[in-house]
């Protein structure tokens, strides 16, 4: 028998009303100025660590309503995305680590762009087109030209304020996570742009930075350095830092917190353990390789 409530008649329910919080407004700034948001206490020298300089811009927060991003979170995104990466490290047989120095904000008026033009802007005129090939860089669009300066030029002042090995460039969530080249050798070029959105993506920030050390994608993936020894790793049921999914759907499989290193078994607790790397999969190796280029490359 079902169950019975008797006869008398349903009562319609009202909905209840709950007050919301107002949503947060965009950020008050000041066209073009910048902000210390954050800086660490004592920087002393330390072996086998790259300091890294964050600048997140204030179009973070004029995003849909449900994109935008508190500004305490975010803060609190930028350290978490760095430990990340250092645990990674950690457990990938990698002997550098990455140390926040700053956080900055910096407030350029609209029109807000994508992280291609921001990397673009950060990069500035390539001297000619080989180097514009090289870094596969766009023209500047017409009547940007000093919207691009600016940027480059704020960015410049900061980078000579902190003398990062790395800036991390977090703008707002319009385009992919990139990096400034693959193993770059310039100070100019150790740059890596990801939306605010992304920095807790699948290890977005780590894997920008592994480009600047050289590291590859899966060969799957990768279009450059055929030959090369550096590549991300990906298994049957997972893949590292570096590894683009394919499109192979049965190879559609998460990311782990590791870089590729024969050396290192990951265990996720449901499979067979199975080494991160192979032979021609060390992402470690080309990071631990690279580490002194990156370390001298503000000298």
């Amino acid at each position: 028998m079902g169950c019975c409530f008797g006869r008398r008649r349903a009562q319609r329910l009202r909905p209840v009303e709950v007050e919301e919080p107002p949503l947060e407004q965009p950020w008050v700034t000041e066209e073009w100025a910048t902000r210390t948001m954050w800086t660490l206490a004592e920087r002393g020298e330390a072996d086998d660590v790259f300091d890294i300089l964050t600048v997140f811009t204030s179009d973070c927060a004029f995003m849909e309503s449900f994109e935008r991003i508190d500004q305490d979170q975010l803060l609190v995104n930028i350290h978490e995305c760095i430990g990340q990466m250092n645990e990674a490290f950690q457990h990938s047989g990698i002997a550098v680590r990455g140390r926040l120095v700053a956080i900055e904000r910096f407030s350029p008026p609209p029109p807000f762009i994508s992280t291609g033009m921001y990397r673009d802007a950060l990069l500035g005129e390539p001297a000619n087109g080989e180097e514009r090939v090289r870094r596969r860089q766009e023209p500047i669009p017409k009547d940007m030209d000093g919207y691009y300066g600016t940027i480059r030029e704020t960015c410049l002042t900061l980078r000579e304020r902190y003398r990062p090995h790395v800036i991390l460039f977090v703008s707002g969530n319009m385009g992919d996570p990139i990096s400034g080249g693959i193993g770059v050798t310039r100070w100019d070029e150790s740059i890596v742009v990801v939306p605010a959105s992304k920095l807790l993506d699948e290890h977005a920030p780590a894997h920008e930075i592994g480009h600047l050390f050289g590291c590859e994608h899966n060969r799957e993936a990768v279009t450059v350095r055929l030959d090369a020894s550096c590549y991300g790793y990906i298994a049957n049921h997972w893949r590292t830092i570096m590894a683009y999914n394919t499109t192979n759907p049965r190879r559609e499989v998460p990311v782990i917190g590791r870089f590729s290193n024969p050396d290192v078994i990951y265990d996720d607790g449901e499979n067979p353990p199975h080494a991160t790397g192979d032979a021609g999969a060390n992402n470690a190796a080309q990071i631990n390789t690279f580490a002194p280029t990156i370390l001298g490359i503000r000298d």
